[in-house]
């Protein structure tokens, strides 16, 4: 095999093995996040709908509730299923805490991947490199 063949099959291995540690952030990401004692959702629609949460927080604020208000849609409290599929009401305090969690997850899932990513990179053999450990916590019920 030529020195070319072998530097693009390297470079190949690296973008599958790329690729793959991508595909862990992305299912980590959508891993639930804890706030409190409880496990919320973080998939993409769950992402949404807790900034509308936090809408509602903002707008109860500004109306002069308070961060242990409960937040209401049609004049009835809200209440949102957990991972482990319990229901708990939403005050505006974790409103916040729901949405700064995703972003603290979404931070060490980046992180994890580009420090794999480069020590992937580093490695004498990408293709075995194993990129299992070092991941935020999520949800495992």
């Amino acid at each position: 095999m030529s020195i070319i063949n072998i530097v693009v099959n390297l470079e190949k291995v690296k973008a599958d093995k790329w690729d793959a540690i991508k595909a862990k952030r992305e299912h980590v990401k959508a891993g639930g996040v804890k706030v409190g004692t409880k496990w919320f959702h973080s998939d993409i629609e769950s992402r949404v709908q807790h900034l509308g949460l936090k809408d509602k927080a903002r707008d109860l604020l500004a109306a002069g509730g308070a961060l242990t208000d409960r937040l209401q849609v049609g004049g009835a409290d809200i209440q949102w299923k957990t991972q482990n599929g319990t229901l708990i009401y939403i005050t505006a305090q974790m409103a916040f805490d729901i949405v700064a969690a995703v972003g603290v997850l979404d931070a060490q899932a980046h992180l994890a991947a580009e420090t794999h990513k480069a020590t992937m990179e580093a490695s004498a053999e990408p293709a075995a490199y194993d990129f299992s450990t070092g991941w935020p916590i999520t949800y495992a019920g």
